[in-house]
């Protein structure tokens, strides 16, 4: 069954559920919206605003400016935020990310296969673990 509509400035749509408004909807393929400057698409759950919003593939979402992803676990912010695989995050000037352990900061961070430090502000170690 396919449900939709659409109002001018307003309607949605339906895959499994979902709608949208000329500034205003979202879209559901198992559940999600979006809007102009705000909405939410999910595959698992999921959403995104056009400066605010997330997208869930296990969970997650990401706003612009603020936001994160998640496969396993994440997130990741325009200025600061983190994504995991296994566990990590990474910021624009300070962040990590994990594959085993680590994270790394513009100008300072350490990233982990074993275990490992990058470079800090021209400071910095490795190592193999």
């Amino acid at each position: 069954m396919n449900l939709g509509r659409e109002i001018g400035g307003v309607g949605w749509e339906i895959g499994g559920v979902g709608w949208e408004i000329g500034g205003v909807g979202w879209e559901i393929g198992g559940v999600g919206w979006e809007i102009g400057g705000v909405g939410w698409e999910i595959g698992g759950v999921g959403w995104e605003i056009g400066g605010v919003g997330w997208e869930i593939e296990g969970v997650g979402w990401e706003i612009e400016g603020v936001g994160w992803e998640i496969e396993g676990v994440g997130w990741e912010i325009e200025g600061v935020g983190w994504e995991i695989e296994g566990v990590g995050w990474e910021i624009e000037g300070v962040g990590w990310e994990i594959e085993g352990v680590g994270w790394e900061i513009e100008g300072v961070g350490w990233e982990i296969g074993g275990v490992g430090w990058g470079e800090i502000g021209g400071v910095g170690w490795e190592i193999g673990v």
